[in-house]
């Protein structure tokens, strides 16, 4: 799968020993889906906040929390890499109880409350729905509302589109699986590419288990720092009250463009 650490560059020891530190504690807050704003906890460092130079409250890396935004591109790179490993497809689609994608048919707890952070987010319609609509955005060439096999393979998804850095996400998968996903008529709606992403979670929770939890938080913390590292202008491991909000217009248009799709 895409190596989420690489071309990050080696982070501070201090830097990410305060990461890990303040994400063992509360969780940052996810993105507002509504106003597309991106929520922060101004939690207490030492027993006192850290204030910039202006008086306005500087923001560490780990105070602005990762989003959907963020989670939803992860997942999407997670669910189409362990899709190339037949053994991964047999077990997601064991644990889904179907023979073949297509079959699949979720229904969604909306009793359930979910942060940004739960596994069981990126099940939901919420999450779901940002990646399909970027899929068929890219994809669906001739805009028939479904993807035909060939559409699908010769997918380039930049991680830009997301607010990410880093390889574009191709879609390697063997005839067999589109098939699997395709269903009978050979072609690929928004429906049927929800299913998709929803089977692979079983292979999916057991890559992060195979990987550890600490291993993991790392890994989400350095691709995290990937993220907000381009705002940090004065490169002090902080973002000042400019910088946060350079920061937040950024991901505000870029959610709100995927809405759009």
């Amino acid at each position: 799968m895409v190596d989420v650490q690489r071309c990050l560059g080696v982070m501070s020891p201090i830097l990410l020993a305060g990461i890990l530190a303040a994400c063992q504690g509360a969780e940052p807050q996810a993105e507002d889906t509504q106003t597309g704003d991106v929520s922060i906890r101004h939690e207490q460092v030492g027993n006192q906040e850290l204030q910039s130079r202006d008086g306005e409250t500087d923001v560490l890396y780990a105070k602005a929390g990762p989003d959907d935004l963020f989670f939803a591109w992860l997942y999407l790179q997670e669910a189409v890499s362990l899709a190339t490993q037949p053994e991964s497809v047999d077990h997601a689609m064991a644990l889904a109880g179907v023979d073949r994608i297509s079959d699949y048919q979720y229904d969604q707890d909306d009793s359930l409350q979910l942060s940004a952070f739960d596994f069981e987010m990126n099940l939901a319609d919420e999450r779901i729905s940002l990646i399909v609509a970027s899929v068929f955005a890219i994809g669906d060439a001739d805009q028939d509302s479904v993807l035909r096999p060939e559409e699908l393979t010769e997918l380039a998804i930049d991680p830009e589109l997301f607010a990410h850095y880093g390889d574009r996400l191709q879609f390697q998968l063997e005839s067999a699986m589109i098939s699997s996903i395709a269903g009978d008529d050979g072609m690929i709606d928004r429906g049927e590419l929800a299913n998709f992403l929803r089977v692979m979670s079983g292979a999916v929770s057991d890559y992060r288990d195979r990987l550890g939890d600490q291993a993991y938080r790392l890994q989400l913390l350095k691709s995290w720092d990937g993220v907000l590292s381009p705002f940090d202008l004065d490169h002090d491991g902080h973002l000042d009250s400019t910088e946060y909000r350079n920061f937040r217009e950024h991901r505000s248009d870029k959610l709100e463009q995927l809405r759009m799709l």
